[in-house]
């Protein structure tokens, strides 16, 4: 495959191919995670330049960041691997074995150290060719890359956004996240201790209000719409689409926030909405509210509705045809729209 051919789309086929060890022992039959969260650990790093140019250092400051990050997923997204320490090496390491079928290109390179010897020469006690501890991994490989074609479309927020999304989609969905309960639950507990620590007045360091975080991002949208079965809570509209030659489905809905990230750093799971492209719109614009104690809707009468034809013959159902109509609701109490948000919201838009 030429270079020129290296696109978006195909990074992302690569991405959905990572190759993953799997362990039997475990009633759940699970596949590490630690490839996907490797990488997904590595754009997030992007995403805050914390990284400048194309290299994990392995004595440098990224190496310590990626770390960090790369062990904050895994306790969130780990499943039966959540809890296992010294494992960060591994990715970083076996990431280089995944190649492009038809031509056996990696996109992911390991720079030895002068002293070290060839890749292939590297053997464990067991005479595997593996790089089996960090501190190995320190002492031979001088640091880590992408292609560079790579590097660069990673530079794109969109296309950064695209390849989370696509990770996501295929590694930590519910057909392949047999623990889906046990990740929403942790992702909310960290959610709720990262808002209290940036909205606690003692706290001078606003970091977190500062810093993107674009897998937390995907991890919100990936939880809201999932606990809201994949529907918009208005219209219960779902619909999915699967782009050509990357094994995911697209969703339409979206997951909203009633109090703005901005406004309140809460990516609690209580403080978002599944909502179709059309209803999160006129949310976010004040077109309707949602009662605080019966969770029904709230059309405001600041706005108007018109159509070129008539709504009989499109069979649309105009938003003040909603009004009073119940939301649909996660299962999960905990997990409803928080009372709070929904009022601030309201009084937001006046509604």
């Amino acid at each position: 495959m030429s270079k020129s051919t290296k696109d978006l789309e195909y990074y992302a086929s690569l991405f959905c191919q990572v190759k993953r060890g799997k362990i039997t022992f475990s009633k759940y039959k699970e596949y590490s995670p630690y490839k996907p969260i490797f990488l997904l650990s590595i754009i997030e790093l992007i995403e805050n330049k914390q990284i400048s140019e194309n290299k994990i250092n392995i004595s440098g400051s990224e190496y310590v960041d990626l770390k960090q990050i790369f062990t904050k997923y895994q306790r969130i997204l780990g499943g039966q691997f959540k809890d296992k320490k010294s494992a960060f090496h591994q990715p970083f390491e076996n990431l280089k074995n995944d190649k492009y079928k038809d031509t056996g290109e990696q996109f992911w390179h390991l720079e030895l150290k002068q002293e070290s010897p060839k890749i292939e020469d590297i053997k464990d006690a067991e005479g595997r060719n593996r790089i089996k501890t960090e501190a190995k991994l320190k002492q031979l490989v001088e640091y880590g890359r992408f292609d560079d074609e790579l590097w660069e479309i990673l530079q794109d927020i969109q296309s950064r956004n695209y390849l989370v999304n696509v990770l996501m989609d295929t590694f930590f969905s519910d057909e392949t996240n047999t623990q889906i309960d046990d990740t929403l639950n942790t992702f909310d507990l960290d959610a709720e201790k990262q808002n209290q620590e940036v909205t606690d007045p003692k706290n001078s360091d606003k970091k977190y209000s500062q810093r993107k975080y674009v897998v937390r991002d995907s991890l919100f949208r990936h939880s809201i719409i999932h606990i809201y079965e994949y529907q918009c809570a208005v219209c219960r509209l779902n619909l999915n689409i699967k782009p050509i030659d990357i094994g995911t489905c697209i969703n339409i809905v979206d997951a909203a926030h009633i109090k703005p990230l901005s406004v309140s750093y809460n990516n609690q799971l209580s403080n978002g909405i599944s909502l179709c492209k059309n209803h999160h719109w006129a949310f976010d614009n004040g077109c309707f509210g949602i009662d605080d104690k019966n969770y029904s809707i709230i059309v405001s009468n600041k706005f108007s509705e018109e159509c070129l034809t008539t709504l009989e013959s499109l069979k649309i159902i105009p938003m003040k045809s909603y009004h009073e109509q119940k939301i649909f609701l996660p299962i999960k109490e905990k997990f409803r729209p928080n009372p709070e948000a929904l009022i601030w919201h309201r009084k937001k838009h006046r509604i």
